[in-house]
């Protein structure tokens, strides 16, 4: 059944007579509908008025308390702010950038200023330091936690770390200005975690000091990375031998997966670390009688990182509950290499931990299935998410 506007608008769109023999007499046999989504941009202006009046009696002058978000003749709500911290945050869209886009679609009645921007950022930046730190809290607590760090521009010259950290759920980045051991700690994570912990990672020695209690798991896109680099520049059949056992090894474990079965059974367990041994020999000895000019010191520190790091590299083999690479959190940066290519250096270290923080409430938001604009308006409402209340809505959900 449709009511008279479906059938008008059907009707706009049918043959009044048969393209044939003309015939009007002519029934409807079939239906197809189309949907056209479109959106259009309302400006919405809102006049607040406050009085200030005079007492008759005493001559005292009596003012309207203004709220602290219209102390300015003109102010932009939280929708327009918003937009700006996705546009900034998410496309990497320059302030002026950001301008002219906010001109052109609001008929330039929105017209930010780059400063109004700037302070705009800092202020989110600095209303999240508590979410950050609920955020840490949790991190302590996960038994799978994937980090990985990339370098950043600071200024015109300074290079800084960006630091990204995830248990898949929750997520946290942290921006210091040297990549050392002294950052890890100021972040307060890997040192609190429990000896039941394990750490995914690419390869790092500060994760294996004996400040750190955690059990680690190496990154194999890493590894099979190398190896292929290996057999293009050498042509060694040890690092193919490695590169095709690693990646029909997953492919085994994933086929075990689908099928509900949780791990290998001992013998197919030992079978596995035994080729994993006997390549890893083989490759010595490769290496030993071959020796390849390119890669040189490049096979040497693989081969005896493979040996050094056995049981780290093959965790994921010994129990399924550990992924294969750390891509996830990899992901999770790739971002920060493209904001610099788009849109360049951090101003200051500053800038970069606001961003920090933005992201790190955004993209956690985000993994409980929450609109990334709508929980920047609500920051912007003095009522930002908790991760009291993430858990919450996540309880509910399950």
């Amino acid at each position: 059944k449709f009511d008279d506007t479906e059938i008008t608008k059907i009707e706009e769109h049918t043959c009044s007579e048969c393209p044939y023999c003309h015939s009007k007499n002519l029934s409807i046999v079939q239906i197809k509908e189309r949907d056209e989504l479109d959106t259009k941009t309302i400006l919405e202006k809102t006049r607040h008025t406050f009085i200030t009046k005079k007492c008759n009696d005493c001559g005292r002058i009596i003012k309207s308390e203004i709220p602290k978000n219209l102390h300015g003749e003109n102010q932009y709500g939280n929708e327009t702010k918003s937009i700006i911290l996705m546009l900034y945050n998410y496309g990497f869209v320059s302030y002026n950038r950001i301008r002219d886009i906010m001109c052109g679609i609001t008929n330039r009645e929105i017209n930010p200023s780059e400063s109004y921007m700037v302070k705009l950022q800092k202020k989110a930046g600095k209303a999240l330091e508590s979410f950050v730190f609920d955020v840490t809290e949790a991190l302590k607590q996960a038994k799978l936690l994937h980090w990985d760090d990339t370098v950043v521009g600071i200024g015109e010259k300074d290079k800084a770390c960006f630091r990204a950290y995830s248990d898949r759920l929750f997520v946290l980045f942290r921006a210091h200005m040297a990549k050392n051991i002294e950052g890890m700690d100021e972040d307060g994570i890997l040192q609190n975690l429990s000896e039941d912990t394990i750490v995914v990672h690419d390869h790092l020695l500060h994760n294996y000091c004996s400040d750190y209690k955690y059990q680690n798991a190496e990154c194999n896109a890493h590894i099979t990375r190398k190896l292929k680099g290996i057999v293009v520049n050498t042509k060694h059949n040890w690092a193919d031998d490695m590169e095709k056992f690693l990646t029909n090894t997953l492919k085994l474990r994933n086929e075990y997966i689908e099928k509900k079965i949780t791990s290998f059974d001992e013998t197919e367990l030992e079978n596995i670390l035994n080729t994993y041994d006997e390549i890893v020999e083989r490759g010595f000895i490769e290496y030993n009688e071959f020796k390849h000019k390119h890669e040189y010191e490049n096979e040497e520190n693989i081969l005896e990182f493979l040996r050094d790091y056995k049981e780290n590299i093959t965790f994921w083999i010994r129990d399924f509950s550990v992924p294969y690479s750390n891509n996830f959190v990899e992901s999770l940066l790739r971002m920060i290499k493209t904001k610099m290519k788009i849109s360049l250096n951090f101003k200051s270290l500053e800038q970069a931990r606001n961003f920090a923080n933005i992201r790190s409430y955004t993209e956690t938001c985000g993994n409980f299935g929450i609109n990334k604009p709508l929980v920047l308006k609500r920051l912007f409402e003095e009522n930002p998410y908790t991760v009291t209340e993430l858990i919450a809505l996540k309880n509910s959900q399950n």
